[in-house]
């Protein structure tokens, strides 16, 4: 039985179990885990058990209430399904307290393969722990009394962890190469019991808590939020776009006016190599890379030429020319998700934005942008490419937002809720949500929800109180980082679950910021300074361990959901 896909709760999914043979020892509560890998528990239809003492139908059937009872309910998938949901079962007639069983049922999918039909499974005792304990095996426990329980420093690929607290207790690592994740958020790898700095090296489960853990061996994880690695080598003067190539293994830089205009870097590993000043660049204002890394565009803030790109040739970048038809200066650049398109916003109100059309090393203007308001500040392409989004200063609508029907715009109007100058702005990965900065005081960062060609106001992003500048949403789409370029704290983290955003905190080491630029795969975030050095500093977002467990699932009996950010100490 594959796990891939296990705990994927499909609603109303069921496999049925049959010939569950194993002999139960004592009268203690026991539960269903398949027996093909023999490590995973499973929930079942409480009204579909059948316990017989001889296989394939024959033999006594069990009474329910009268040789055995059902044990631990499943309230959230109960409610999920309609109907009782149950993880567990005691029999309670001792004829039947020493010999072998069979059992037949149906499994609910949330603990199932889905490819998995016919699940074999074993019956497994709970075993209850009421002190201090170190595990060294995989198992199903229930704790009674508070204690501090140490995980094992290693079991097989996949064995699970399962504990039901009865009463509050501590999880901690047993191995220095232990660490404790759930997707996005990690504990501190070690084994050192004594927390340092927001102490988290163990998991904290509150009373009436039931968590699954797998044994995952060695990986790599995704930490709270990122580990600053330093500044980029050669990066001598002021920061202020960056963008990562699409494979990230190059990132470029521009510096606003001051020499040089902009750079460009080798990524090896953990290691940034310079690899020279971009040629033929007087300013450097934004810039983007075309979507299959061959293509760089740069804007100009000051004078003519107002936009040049570049065409890449491994580690060499040739200058193509002067992108056509420009008249003002240019500010913000971004090429469509699928390389044909490139938008441009302009310092001047006529034309305040542009767009063109790319075939091979050729672009040809389109047109002006539809309907402006004002100055175009920031651009940004939903990634389906049907849609992109512009924020704009001297009067509202501040951001507004277009259809793309091939070579032809449609303008669906303004964004209500901003209500001042639109500075930077970005759209999460699945293209459902659209995240703005804006200068006003008091609501310095919103997010929308896009349903089809409509986007709803979400509400004001949590603690964004100072000025914000640039936003950013992770590659997963699980995280939004604000840039603030004024007042600590300068990086402001999020992670994202459904229309709700928590608030993180901010890295160590963070500094003024100004723009905020994700590696493609996740792994490395790159952020520009105008006023501090290092002017351009880069954070791992990801750490390698020998011995990883993993949360695959976390409920309580209380009402109260279960806040991974807390859990995760």
């Amino acid at each position: 039985m594959s796990l891939t896909n296990i705990y994927d709760y499909v609603h109303s999914e069921f496999f049925t179990a049959t010939d569950l043979k194993q002999p139960i020892t004592g009268t203690g509560i026991v539960r269903l885990y398949d027996n093909e890998e023999g490590k995973t528990s499973l929930s079942f239809a409480s009204v579909s058990l059948v316990l017989r003492d001889a296989p394939s139908g024959g033999g006594n059937l069990l009474i329910l209430d009268t040789d055995y009872t059902l044990e631990i309910p499943d309230d959230y998938y109960s409610e999920k399904e309609g109907f009782s949901i149950s993880r567990g079962f005691k029999i309670t007639n001792a004829s039947y307290q020493s010999v072998n069983l069979y059992a037949s049922g149906y499994i609910i999918g949330s603990f199932v393969s889905k490819d998995y039909v016919d699940t074999k499974a074993s019956l497994v005792d709970i075993i209850e722990i009421s002190s201090d304990t170190t595990l060294t095996s995989a198992g199903v426990y229930k704790v009674t009394a508070f204690c501090n329980i140490t995980l094992p420093a290693s079991l097989e690929i996949n064995e699970i962890i399962e504990i039901y607290a009865k009463s509050a207790c501590r999880l901690y690592q047993g191995d220095a190469e232990n660490v404790v994740i759930v997707p996005g958020l990690a504990t501190t790898k070690g084994i050192t019991s004594t927390p340092i700095d927001d102490g988290t090296k163990y998991v904290d489960l509150k009373l009436g808590t039931h968590i699954i853990l797998t044994y995952k061996g060695a990986g790599r994880y995704s930490g709270k939020i990122g580990t600053l690695i330093g500044g980029l080598p050669g990066a001598l003067v002021r920061g202020v776009d960056c963008a990562w190539n699409p494979d990230g293994n190059y990132l470029a830089t521009t510096t606003g006016g001051s020499s040089p205009p902009a750079q460009w870097w080798k990524r090896t590993g953990d290691t940034m190599s310079l690899i020279d000043n971009i040629p033929d660049q007087t300013y450097g204002q934004r810039l983007s890379w075309s979507p299959d890394g061959n293509y760089l565009a740069i804007t100009n803030g000051v004078a003519s030429p107002y936009a040049q790109w570049y065409k890449r040739t491994g580690d060499t970048l040739t200058l193509i020319g002067t992108i056509p038809s420009m008249n003002s200066n240019g500010l913000d650049i971004e090429w469509s998700p699928c390389g044909n398109y490139l938008v441009i916003t302009h310092s001047s109100l006529v034309p305040s934005a542009q767009w063109w059309k790319r075939t091979g090393d050729i672009l040809v203007l389109i047109g002006t942008i539809p309907s402006v308001a004002s100055t175009a500040t920031s651009v940004s392409w939903c990634p389906n490419g049907r849609y992109f989004a512009i924020t704009t200063s001297g009067v509202s609508p501040y951001v507004q937002w277009w259809k793309r029907t091939g070579d032809t715009l449609t303008y669906l109007g303004g964004l209500t809720g901003a209500s001042n100058y639109g500075l930077g702005l970005g759209w999460s990965p699945c293209g459902n949500y659209l995240a703005v900065a804006t200068s006003s005081y008091g609501v310095y960062a919103q997010w929308y929800k896009r349903t089809g060609d409509k986007l709803t106001l979400i509400g004001t992003i949590p603690q964004s109180l100072i000025y914000a500048g640039q936003i950013a949403w992770s590659p997963c789409g699980n995280y939004l980082i604000v840039a603030n370029g004024t007042t600590s704290p300068y990086i402001q983290w999020y992670k994202r679950t459904g229309d709700a955003l928590t608030y993180l905190g901010s890295p160590t080491g963070a500094i003024s910021s100004s723009i905020l630029s994700w590696s493609p795969d996740g792994n490395y975030l790159a952020v520009t300074t105008s006023t501090t050095s290092p002017y351009v500093q880069w954070y791992k977002m990801t750490s390698d361990a020998d011995k990883i467990y993993q949360i695959v699932q976390c409920d309580s009996d209380s009402s109260q959901a279960i806040d991974y950010n807390s859990l995760l100490k």
